[in-house]
């Protein structure tokens, strides 16, 4: 495992904290990672992409979002299973194992399902008489599909704790960042709770000046706002719980929560969603395979955590985090074929296209993604013009990055009875609010890309209206 894709060299000014190195197990075998880098990005950056099998096929699987909200990082970690493990910080002596295979997950036999069933087999309804014959094929069928061993050793309850607070804000990207902070002015004692490691959602992998955040921030890079942002609200007595997911809304009023510590119930005067959006994958054969990241996943292995993703590479998509995500890859020497939009218009910036262009990559219009190439990994992208006219695109390459619009995490917020709708130019189902943020639930409120909002001033805007309106302001 003496490969490393990490970088080495400031880019822009940037260098890479990395915190201090430790040594994993990894399946019995030494692995290097750094301590504040998660256990994929470490596996990844030493040449391992292979994370696990999937259920029915076992088909490969790797990181995509390198955020934890794909769940195509899961593994077993220190002997807990299903652990997303893009979001677990690497520790000395830490266990990491592989999910999913029979014999092994990387020559995992069962992932002959996959040449020699395809969409053909149906398990479900299979013998399901005499009961005999049934109980002999569930059994075979929790094997195929690969049901984890439960956690090692004894795990005990923890007792619940109670939280309060007048203003809660669940989710601290961009939008929960400018809400806390808008709540805070107008005198509110604010909760924040973030499902990351870190505050700053979208903000903490980018590199390029936030005009949005010009009044309080002037000149500052995302990852400097988060860090500003979290500072003056921890100054003024905000509470921030990171790494804690919001996993239930229940009748009398309070939100469950997960973290560290164990399980928490929180009830607050007044509660703001700004729990942002899930990064989507498109539709073609072969989406799944090792190499398919989202365009922002990219952004945050660059941006974030240092690691050089591949050596040649296609983006599908051409709104801002694709254009912009273009001209970091040329920054760090790997090759961009081409950024190819299934539209007949640029989707992002006319002046950023322009210096994408400037800078040697083709950007391709009205083409679809006919196949992507590959048993294991990704081998070759082949793309296909919509209209008569126009040749085909085909290229060997070792990476596609997927920009397209993300999904507004909606979840929460729906338990909690707010009105949802369906908003294609959204991506997906929206929270529906009035000027003010309100949602259809008396003292819940939303803002940012959970309503629909992708342009960074929107969402900025619309979490001060939704963080004044909560405080009362």
């Amino acid at each position: 495992m003496s490969k490393d894709l990490r970088i080495y060299t400031p880019l822009d000014d940037l260098e890479f904290d990395r915190g201090q190195e430790v040594t994993l197990d990894f399946e019995g075998r030494p692995l290097r990672g750094f301590t504040r880098e998660p256990v994929a990005v470490a596996l990844f950056a030493a040449g391992q992409p292979l994370l696990a099998r999937s259920l029915k096929y076992h088909r490969p699987r790797g990181m995509f979002c390198v955020r934890g909200v794909c769940a195509s990082c899961v593994m077993r970690i220190d002997g807990v299973p299903g652990v997303r493990s893009c979001q677990v910080l690497c520790r000395e002596g830490m266990r990491v194992e592989r999910q999913g295979g029979l014999s092994s997950t990387q020559n995992d036999l069962m992932s002959a399902a996959d040449l020699l069933l395809s969409e053909r087999f149906e398990y479900h309804g299979l013998l399901t008489r005499p009961r005999a014959l049934n109980k002999a094929m569930q059994s075979m069928v929790r094997r195929f599909v690969s049901s984890q061993r439960l956690p090692d050793g004894e795990r005990r309850p923890r007792g619940i704790k109670t939280l309060e607070a007048d203003v809660a804000i669940i989710g601290a990207g961009p939008a929960g960042l400018s809400a806390a902070l808008a709540a805070q002015g107008a005198g509110a004692e604010v909760l924040l709770v973030e499902s990351e490691p870190r505050v700053g959602g979208r903000l903490v992998h980018d590199v390029d000046v936030q005009p949005a955040f010009s009044n309080d921030f002037a000149g500052q890079r995302g990852f400097e706002v988060a860090h500003g942002a979290r500072k003056i609200l921890e100054q003024n007595g905000a509470r921030i719980l990171c790494d804690t997911t919001a996993v239930g809304f229940y009748a009398e009023g309070l939100i469950g929560l997960a973290g560290p510590e164990g399980l928490s119930t929180l009830h607050a005067d007044k509660l703001i969603f700004a729990t942002g959006a899930y990064d989507q994958n498109r539709t073609f054969p072969g989406n799944d395979l090792l190499g398919v990241f989202s365009a922002a996943g990219v952004a945050r292995l660059i941006n974030l955590y240092g690691i050089c993703p591949a050596v040649r590479c296609y983006i599908y998509g051409s709104d801002d985090t694709a254009l912009s995500l273009a001209l970091r890859l040329l920054k760090i020497g790997v090759r961009v074929m081409g950024v190819v939009e299934p539209g007949e218009t640029i989707t992002g910036s006319r002046e950023v296209a322009l210096t994408v262009q400037d800078h040697g990559v083709p950007l391709f219009l009205n083409y679809g993604l006919e196949s992507a190439r590959g048993r294991l990994k990704l081998k070759a992208a082949n793309f296909v013009p919509h209209g008569p006219g126009g040749e085909s695109l085909y290229n060997r390459v070792d990476m596609l990055a997927v920009s397209q619009t993300p999904a507004p995490a909606f979840e929460i917020a729906a338990m909690a009875g707010a009105a949802v709708k369906y908003d294609r130019a959204a991506g997906g189902f929206a929270v529906q609010v009035d000027s003010t943020g309100a949602t259809s639930v008396e003292g819940c409120y939303a803002c940012g890309q959970v309503v629909g909002l992708h342009r960074m001033d929107q969402i900025v805007d619309s979490a001060r209206r939704a963080g004044l309106a909560a405080a009362g302001g």
